[in-house]
C-alpha cells in the first residue's frame, strides 16, 4: 500500500518513503509473531521515531515446523518463521527502493548453540552469516544474514566484524519485537536474523565499499522515514569516508582532540569528483601509495572542509575541466542542478584576455570545455585563459581551506593538464 505522506520541496510535493531500518523492524515484528502464534498478520505497522506511522504488507511469508507434534493430532509448533517488508523511498533516488528487507524470528531454546553475551562478538559460520551482537536488550538478538554487509573499518556506526545495523534500527528490531513478545505473552528470548537477498547486489552501487562495508547493505536510519534528500546523505557519506582516512592516518579520530590541544597534522589528502580523476591520477603518479584519495563527487566544498577540520596539512584537489571550471566562479557544488556557467566562465577570462566578440560569442554557444579549449586554442588564446581559470579557482578553494595548504590539477581527457605554469 502507497505510503502517502509529503514535504514541500523546490515548489514540488514530494512523498516520503521508510528506511531499511523500518523494513527490518516491521519484518522482525511480523516474523516473531509467526512465531509465536503460527499464522502471519496480513498487515503489519509501527510508530517510527520520526513520529509518522508506518503500515506496509509482509511477502514471502513462510515457517518451518518441527517434524511431529507433541501430541497427536496436535499441531505442528513453528520452530522458525521468515517474511519480508519492501523498501519504499518515496522520491528519494535510492538504489534500496523496492528492496525486500527479510527477517527470521527463532527462539532461543530451539537453536543448536547458546545466546551471546552482551556485545561479544561471533565469526561467521560455515552459512557466512555475518552476525553482530545483542539489539539493546538482553533478551533481544539480533544478528545480519545475507545480503547484509559486515563493518571492516573503523569510523562506523557499529565495530569492525559487526553486522552494518545500525543502532537506531537496532533499537527499533528491538522495541517491535518486545511489543510482540508482550502481547502474546511469552517471556523467553528471540533471536532475529535480517537479510536481504539481493542485498550484495544493491550495494554494489552504494559507497559501501569505499566506506568498509563489505558483502551488503546497510540497515540505517535515524527517524525511520526517508526525505528525498539523496545529495545530502552522498555528502554526509564523502564526509565520513575523509574521518576514517584521517582516522587511519593518526590511528584515532582526529578531530576528538581535548579542547586547546593541537590537532595532529595528516599530511596530504587527495580528493577528485569521480573516475576522471581516479584515472588522471593513476596515470600520471600525482598520489604516492599512502596518500588517501577520496572520491568527493560534486560535494567539492563539503570535502574541502572535512578535509581541514580532520587536520590534513594539505589538501590537493584533482578533476576534469568540466567540473572543476565551475570553482572559478566560487561554486563548491557542481553538480548540473545546483549551477552551471561553464561558457560563461570561459568567456568572461577570454574577454579580460582580449578575445573578440566572435569568440566571445563561440565560446558561449559552445557545449562542452573541450569545445571552449579548441575556440581557444584556434585563437592563440588557450595557455592564457585557461591559466586564469584555474588562478580564480585556485584562489575560492584556498579560501575554504581554512589555512591548510592547498593546489589543484585541472586536466582535460583531450587536452591533458590545463592552466599549469608550464602550459601558458
Amino acid at each position: 500500500m502507497a505510503f502517502e505522506h509529503y514535504i514541500r520541496s523546490d515548489g514540488k510535493n514530494l512523498r516520503l518513503g521508510y528506511t531499511t531500518g523500518t523494513c527490518a523492524a516491521l519484518a522482525a515484528a511480523c516474523a516473531t509473531e509467526a512465531l509465536l502464534t503460527g499464522s502471519f498478520p496480513q498487515y503489519v505497522h509501527m510508530m517510527t521515531p520520526g513520529g509518522i506511522e508506518v503500515m506496509a504488507k509482509p511477502e514471502c511469508c513462510e515457517t518451518d515446523r518441527e517434524t511431529s507434534p507433541a501430541e497427536p493430532g496436535a499441531e505442528k509448533k513453528v520452530i522458525c518463521a521468515r517474511c519480508g517488508v519492501r523498501k519504499d523511498a518515496g522520491d528519494d533516488a535510492d538504489v534500496t527502493d523496492g528492496l525486500l528487507i527479510m527477517a527470521q524470528a527463532q527462539r532461543w531454546e530451539l537453536l543448536d548453540r547458546k545466546p551471546l553475551p552482551a556485545g561479544k562478538e561471533e565469526e561467521p559460520d560455515e552459512d557466512s552469516r555475518q552476525r553482530g551482537g545483542f539489539g539493546g536488550g538482553e533478551r533481544i538478538q539480533i544478528l545480519g544474514g545475507k545480503g547484509i554487509g559486515r563493518v571492516t573499518r573503523p569510523g562506523l556506526d557499529q565495530k569492525v566484524g559487526e553486522a552494518a545495523i545500525n543502532r537506531v534500527p537496532r533499537e527499533m528490531i528491538r522495541q517491535q519485537v518486545l511489543r510482540v513478545c508482550e502481547e502474546q505473552g511469552y517471556e523467553g528470548g528471540i533471536t532475529i536474523t535480517i537479510f536481504a537477498p539481493q542485498g550484495e547486489a544493491a550495494a554494489a552501487k552504494t559507497l559501501n565499499g569505499r566506506l568498509g562495508i563489505e558483502g551488503g547493505i546497510s540497515i540505517i536510519g535515524t527517524s525511520g522515514i526517508v526525505e528525498p534528500m539523496s545529495m545530502k546523505a552522498y555528502a554526509d557519506s564523502v564526509r565520513l569516508v575523509i574521518r576514517q582516512a584521517a582516522q587511519l592516518r593518526c590511528g584515532e579520530d582526529s578531530r576528538n582532540s581535548s579542547p586547546g590541544q593541537e590537532k595532529p597534522r595528516l599530511g596530504t589528502i587527495v580528493l577528485t569528483p569521480g573516475n576522471y580523476g581516479l584515472s588522471f591520477l593513476k596515470q600520471h603518479g600525482y598520489a604516492p601509495s599512502k596518500v588517501p584519495v577520496v572520491v568527493c563527487s560534486n560535494f567539492i566544498g563539503e570535502a574541502v572542509d572535512e578535509a581541514a577540520a580532520c587536520g590534513f596539512d594539505r589538501i590537493l584537489l584533482v578533476g576534469h575541466v568540466g567540473k572543476l571550471v565551475k570553482l572559478a566562479a566560487g561554486i563548491m557544488n557542481t553538480h548540473s542542478s545546483m549551477a552551471d556557467g561553464r561558457a560563461e566562465i570561459f568567456t568572461a577570462h577570454a574577454a579580460i584576455a582580449g578575445a573578440s566578440p566572435e569568440i566571445c560569442r563561440k565560446l558561449m554557444e559552445a557545449v562542452t570545455t573541450d569545445a571552449c579549449i579548441a575556440i581557444l586554442k584556434e585563437a592563440g588564446l588557450a595557455g592564457e585563459v585557461l591559466h586564469s581559470i584555474r588562478e580564480k579557482a585556485l584562489a575560492s578553494l584556498r579560501r575554504r581551506c581554512a589555512g591548510a595548504d592547498c593546489d589543484i590539477i585541472i586536466f582535460s581527457n583531450e587536452y591533458g593538464e590545463l592552466g599549469s605554469e608550464k602550459n601558458v
